[in-house]
Parts: structure tokens; sequence; C-alpha cells
């Protein structure tokens, strides 16, 4: 379409000075052919006057005849010309008529090119607002994809400080009930060597005597034990 938009501007151009010139050119043939149909007119008001002057004498006939004869010769050629004129005249009409069809036709060209010029003017400016639409969604959607990633990378980290912590208390709890299990047993074993202890003095002691040591022995394990471990 833009390489098209010059041509028709200089077919144009070239329609507009060739019609000047064809109507020029029409207008002087037909003031020729008016000029030779007059000139025919008069010759032949002429031939009349003449027959009619030489119609009393014996030897007017044959300069009658001369002068018709040369008339005719005349008429004959100014006939030919206006003839020649005519077609002539016809043939620049013509090329009048093919150079307003023509100019006519490079006008409506160039009508065309512009609204084609103005409807691609009209599409760029309408793909250039796309471009600018989708580049604004696209920087959204950008955006919103980072926020969610800071998002998702607060969630792991939160979600592995929660883990840490839970770790931590479980590994605690653990190293609670393994030092439980260890005063448990070794409270199990302390009542076992007293157990052992109370027998032997049992058989050894008096009864008021073995009480007395077994209210000292229970008194020192009191002493000895955590606020875990139960008195039997």
């Amino acid at each position: 379409v833009a390489a098209a938009s010059p041509a028709a501007a200089a077919g144009s151009g070239r329609g507009a000075g060739g019609t000047t010139s064809a109507g020029a050119k029409a207008e002087a043939l037909e003031a020729r052919v008016g000029s030779l149909e007059r000139e025919c007119r008069e010759l032949q008001s002429c031939l009349a006057a003449d027959a009619d002057a030489a119609a009393g004498s014996r030897g007017g006939a044959a300069r009658l005849a001369d002068a018709l004869a040369l008339a005719q010769e005349q008429n004959r050629r100014l006939a030919g010309e206006v003839r020649d004129e005519r077609a002539a005249r016809d043939e620049a009409k013509s090329r009048q008529t093919n150079i307003q069809a023509e100019l006519a036709a490079a006008r409506w060209q160039r009508g065309v090119v512009a609204t084609n010029e103005q409807q691609l003017h009209r599409e760029e400016a309408e793909l250039r607002s796309e471009v600018h639409i989708h580049r604004t969604e696209i920087a959204e959607e950008e955006a919103s994809v980072r926020g969610l990633e800071r998002a998702e990378a607060r969630a792991r980290k939160q979600e592995m400080e929660v883990k840490a912590r839970h770790d931590e208390e479980h590994q605690a709890a653990q190293e609670e009930r393994r030092s439980l299990a260890a005063a448990e047993e070794a409270r199990d074993v302390k009542e076992q060597e007293w157990e052992d202890k109370n027998e032997r003095l049992q058989k050894e002691c008096s009864p008021n005597t073995l009480t007395r040591c077994l209210y000292s022995t229970k008194s020192k394990a009191a002493k000895t034990r955590g606020p875990w471990v139960r008195t039997p």
C-alpha cells in the first residue's frame, strides 16, 4: 500500500496534464473543422455566382466547366481535410475520455490508498494498545508470582522452624524419659539394697534395734531420693 501511494500521485499528475493537452487539441480541431466547413460553403457560393454570370455567353460554358472541376477538386480536398480533422478530433476526444477515466481511477486509487493508510494507522494503534495491556498484565502476574514465591519461602522457613522445635522437644522428652528410667532403675536398686539390708538386720538385731535402724534407713533414703521416687 505504501508503494502504491507515490505511483497513484504520479498517475494523477500525468492524467491532469494529459487531459489539459487533449482538451486544447480537441478545441483546436473543432475550430479547424468549423473553418473548413465555412470555406466549403464560401466556395459553393462562389461557384453558384460564377455559373449565373457565365450563363449568357457562349464561352462561359467552358470556363464554367473548368471552374466547376477546380471547385470540385477543392471541395474534395477540403472534404478530405474535414474528414481527417474530424477523425483527429474524435481520436482526441477518445483520448481525453480515456485520460479522464484514468484520472478518475487514479483519484479513486488514491482515495483507497488513503483509506488503507488510515486503516493501517488505526490497526497499528490498536496493536500498540493491546501490547501495552499485555505487558501490564504480564508485569502484574510476575509481581503476583514473586509475592507467592516469597510467601512460599516464608512458609518453608516456618515449617523448618516448627520441625526444629518439634525435634528439640522430642529429643528433650526422650532425654527426660531416659533420665526417669535411670532414676527409677537406681531407686529399684536402692530399694532392693534396703530390703536386703532390712532382712539382714531382722536376722541380726532385736526388734527395737531393728525398728530404729529401719527408721534411720528410711529417713536417709527419703533425703537421697528425688521427688519423682515414690516411698514404698
